[in-house]
């Protein structure tokens, strides 16, 4: 009786250690580092826009889409040079909309606020309206938009583009005044105009 008393406490205490070792080489290895939880990493801070620009700015009508406003502008640099489609948005709604830093996404583009000296409303950017409209359509497709636009002659356009659409190609002779309605996810995909080149200047 005492044997076998023995080989069962015997057998508990071996498994206990094993468990251990188990435990022990899994925290210390590519398993362990995988399992352990992820540390947050922080956004990098960015200049505070001064007051005079901040004015500018709340003077632009936003275009909204997913809880991040967009402020279609054109800027007026340091060394004098205008910049027309900038997108300048607060960082946090912005990383929280698009996951990824600006600049460390080869598919964007950017500017620095602390290189901005003036902004203003641009006159590239689609009505507000139209361009509400759109967002809250939503995207055709994995990481498009496609749409139609009708301008004030009953002529149309259609448009293929990412998911940032205020700013786009307007037929000669049109202005974004001219554009009257939008029709969203349309268009044969054939014949289309696509988006302009566009910047990203974020600020906290």
């Amino acid at each position: 009786m005492a044997t076998s008393l023995l080989i069962i406490f015997s057998t508990i205490f071996l498994g206990f250690v094993l468990i251990l070792v188990i435990a022990y080489v899994l925290q210390h290895t590519l398993v362990g580092r995988f399992w352990a939880p992820v540390k947050q990493i922080s956004a990098p801070s960015y200049p505070k826009p001064n007051d005079e620009l901040l004015q500018q700015l709340e003077m632009i009508e936003s275009s909204q889409d997913s809880g991040i406003d967009y402020k279609p502008c054109i800027v007026t640099l340091l060394d004098g040079r205008k910049i027309d489609c900038v997108y300048v948005v607060s960082t946090q709604p912005y990383l929280k909309h698009w996951g990824v830093l600006p600049e460390n996404d080869k598919g964007k583009h950017f500017l620095r606020i602390q290189d901005i000296v003036k902004i203003e409303e641009s006159p590239s950017r689609l009505p507000p309206k139209i361009a509400n409209e759109l967002y809250q359509a939503g995207e055709s497709g994995m990481g498009y938009c496609r749409f139609t636009l009708v301008f004030s002659d009953n002529t149309e356009q259609e448009y293929v583009t990412g998911n940032a659409i205020d700013f786009v190609q307007l037929p000669a002779g049109k202005s974004n005044s001219d554009v009257i309605k939008v029709l969203p996810h349309t268009g044969s995909g054939k014949n289309y105009a696509q988006g302009l080149k566009y910047y990203w200047c974020l600020y906290d």
